[in-house]
């Protein structure tokens, strides 16, 4: 799952858990190794996507662990669709802080250079003859800001700081999506939907670019309805929409056109899910 910060993260780890938890015939499993290995925000421990903090013969460790644990899950099942992250609540504690690895992954100083990095994850899988899926999440830009400064106060608040950490991760993730194969991507405005989420017809196109299983049967759509129904319709407070400022006018417009930037590819492409 691919999206900037704000865009609905923490609404994918239910429909994620609810997947894996629906019935012993389904795809969704919760891979922790591979997702510890992939971002791990304890300092004492190597990880692919904090590659800055490392020297180059550590990241070439860290790609080698994460090629062998794609081949550990292709033993382990040969059908399965792996969620590699939005699921930190469970793996959040002791060594291991995955965090939702959304565009940036936590505070602190680094934190707009943060993010996971899908092409070198592609790579890596493209060694390992993993099959992988990336879901965009797609947000309106004002709703963006209201969940990360009015909500959950990232950036301790600063809204113009945010709003620079934000559309530079958002030029990030649409370089990365540029260098990818666009039928591995798919883009979704889950929030959009979240009303008709267990009926909403654009489902089925999600379900079989997943995984072909969730879609198989009657029972198996049954099942993906119900996970997808974890989505709530997200009612932004009046409040949260304030007067925007002259000073913060144009960082806004800046960030807007870098969010535009992600949603004009996957309309382009074909990918946007209605």
């Amino acid at each position: 799952v691919a999206g900037l910060e704000g865009t609905g993260h923490h609404a994918w780890s239910e429909v994620w858990r609810s997947c894996a938890q629906s019935s012993s015939s389904s795809p969704c499993h919760l891979e922790e190794k591979l997702s510890c290995a992939l971002y791990n925000n304890n300092t004492a421990n190597l990880s692919l996507f904090l590659g800055f903090r490392q020297s180059t013969d550590q990241n070439l460790k860290v790609e080698e662990e994460i090629i062998g644990l794609f081949g550990e899950c292709k033993k382990k099942q040969n059908a399965a669709l792996f969620i590699l992250n939005t699921v930190r609540e469970s793996w959040n504690s002791g060594v291991c802080r995955t965090g939702m690895m959304s565009f940036p992954n936590f505070d602190g100083l680094d934190k707009t250079l943060q993010r996971p990095d899908v092409v070198q994850l592609a790579q890596l899988a493209e060694i390992s003859q993993a099959d992988l899926r990336i879901l965009v999440l797609l947000r309106p830009t004002q709703q963006i800001i209201a969940s990360t400064t009015k909500k959950r106060k990232f950036s301790d608040g600063n809204k113009l700081l945010e709003i620079a950490v934000l559309e530079a991760n958002a030029h990030a993730l649409y370089s990365q999506l540029r260098q990818l194969d666009p039928k591995f991507v798919i883009c979704f405005d889950a929030y959009e939907h979240a009303i008709e989420a267990s009926s909403f017809d654009g489902r089925t196109r999600l379900g079989a670019f997943l995984h072909p299983s969730l879609n198989a049967t009657d029972n198996a759509r049954s099942h993906w309805n119900a996970s997808m129904s974890k989505i709530k319709k997200r009612n932004i407070p009046g409040d949260w929409y304030e007067p925007t400022p002259r000073g913060v006018q144009t960082p806004l417009q800046k960030l807007n056109a870098a969010v535009s930037l992600i949603a004009d590819y996957c309309q382009l492409n074909n990918l946007t899910i209605r």
